[in-house]
């Protein structure tokens, strides 16, 4: 058996507008070092349409664990039919399983099993998903909900940084941070017409963030472009 070890890093869900679950949790148990998402950067690429284009860029901290074999990431809206590219410089990326499950809320939801059976890994390791949401993220009309970050992750994230763009302007109606049902506890901030984000430091186990964003009048020039995910994880 293989081992990886490695200290550091070179390198949506939808809602109703408060909290619902989005999931992610790990594989065994914790020994030694906390077990944790040191950080979490998420992009959506809004189109016209209401289709999206996910970016997710997850820094994970396995500790001093000798049973790790990877992540298990599930996302509501998805299924087996759905393609998702998962990539890792420093840790098996594979998705070694895929299948159907439910939410708690009773939603169905694609779960993905990333890494490798045979290969523990100890350390931080950065994964990178990119994923489509052809049926969109727009609902009630001209109202965009997603949960950025889902509520369904049992290790507590120290930073998170939601960004969301489009072809035209996004009115901010909601930031929520918390277990599911809560509301409020963060802000959207426009970077630019057509660019929202938000960034939260210090997210216990079970808490996520949801944003609620109305649309607005068409931009004249194109989309903004996502900015790119920093470079190396968070201390």
């Amino acid at each position: 058996m293989r081992t990886i070890r490695r200290r550091r890093l070179d390198v949506f869900l939808l809602g109703a507008g408060a909290l619902a679950g989005g999931a992610v949790t790990v594989i065994g148990g914790v020994v030694g070092d906390e077990e944790r998402v040191t950080g979490m950067w998420v992009g959506a690429e809004v189109a016209d349409d209401g289709s999206a284009a996910l970016h997710e860029v997850i820094d994970y901290d396995f500790g001093f664990a000798q049973d790790k074999h990877g992540i298990i990431r599930e996302i509501p809206g998805l299924t087996t039919d759905s393609k998702v590219d998962v990539r890792s410089d420093s840790a098996p990326d594979a998705i070694d399983r895929k299948q159907m499950t439910f939410a708690p809320g009773g939603e169905q939801q694609l779960e993905l099993r990333i890494g490798d059976a045979d290969t523990t890994i100890t350390g931080r390791h950065r994964y990178q998903l990119r994923y489509d949401f052809e049926q969109g993220i727009i609902s009630d009309g001209d109202v965009i909900a997603w949960d950025a970050v889902g509520t369904g992750w049992d290790v507590p994230i120290g930073q998170s940084e939601v960004h969301i763009v489009a072809p035209f302007e996004l009115i901010p109606a909601r930031c929520s941070v918390g277990s599911i049902g809560s509301t409020g506890g963060c802000e959207l901030v426009e970077v630019e017409p057509g660019h929202l984000m938000v960034a939260t430091d210090g997210l216990d186990a079970g808490d996520g963030v949801t944003v609620r964003v109305e649309r607005g009048d068409d931009l004249s020039g194109d989309a903004p472009e996502l900015p790119a995910p920093p470079t190396s994880a968070p201390p």
